[in-house]
């Protein structure tokens, strides 16, 4: 059995640059941790060692939870939005904003496991997405686009009281896209 990787795409080197500004922008100083300033030691050398490997590998899921923190602050407490059922309707989407993306195995190939919060009202949204032509597949945390449609699963509740709507059947388009006018069939 081997194991295969996907060569980086330019989404993965994208993101790999805002790590690394980030880690090198974090404070010297005693406002933060060893943690945070180990971290910023890496980012400075430039070079891993084989001991440091695991340290530098857990900047992306730091880099992850700080970036929405800083940007969660700003919004109001995420609710959950609709009842099971219900369906986030193509003509009014949804601005929301990439904050967690991580690739999962599952029974029918590799998925995104995505995390969205709304940018207006703060509803965080999580899905699964296997596509490969939609607007997901580029995307990198912190991009903003538009949440079209989709179909609430399941309401959840993370253990910091944070509320999660699970949507399914998800379509999104980038910033600016505009939903085309059906065609309406001559009167006869």
């Amino acid at each position: 059995m081997s194991n295969t990787f996907d060569e980086p795409t330019e989404a993965d080197w994208a993101q790999a640059e805002s790590i690394l500004d980030w880690m090198l922008a974090i404070p010297d100083d005693e406002s933060v941790s060893e943690y945070m300033k180990s971290l910023r030691a890496i980012a400075l050398v430039g070079y891993v060692p084989d001991q440091l490997v695991g340290l530098a590998c857990s900047a992306a899921a730091t880099y992850t939870r700080e970036m929405m923190q800083n940007w969660r602050q700003t919004l109001p407490q995420s609710t959950s939005w609709g009842v099971v059922g219900d369906k986030i309707q193509s003509g009014a989407p949804r601005t929301v904003r990439l904050v967690t993306k991580s690739r999962q195995p599952g029974d029918f190939g590799i998925s995104d496991y995505c995390v969205v919060v709304d940018c207006a009202d703060g509803t965080v949204f999580d899905f699964y997405y296997s596509g490969t032509t939609d607007q997901i597949q580029q995307a990198v945390v912190g991009d903003q686009f538009l949440l079209v449609s989709g179909t609430v699963t399941k309401h959840i509740t993370r253990a910091q009281g944070e509320k999660v709507t699970r949507v399914n059947r998800v379509v999104t388009q980038p910033l600016g896209w505009v939903e085309p006018q059906k065609k309406r069939k001559p009167k006869k």
